[in-house]
């Protein structure tokens, strides 16, 4: 579940590995208020860039069938 991937995250950054992005959801974000999300990955992700990406994917749209979608 949800816990079980942050804690690997978490555990892949201890190891060094800095940028890695696999995803597969579908609105999940839509309903998570991303400055809290960003407030606690702030704690363990230590890289402005990183940070930004992730909020710029969180607040990005989708193409969905070839038409724009947020």
């Amino acid at each position: 579940g949800a816990h079980d991937a942050i804690a690997k995250v978490v555990d892949l950054y201890n190891q060094g590995y800095r940028r890695v992005v696999d995803l597969d959801l579908k609105a999940y974000f839509d309903n998570v208020n991303h400055d809290l999300m960003i407030k606690y990955l702030q704690q363990y992700i230590d890289d402005p860039w990183t940070l930004r990406l992730i909020r710029k994917f969180l607040t990005s749209g989708v193409l969905d069938h070839g038409l724009f979608a947020k």
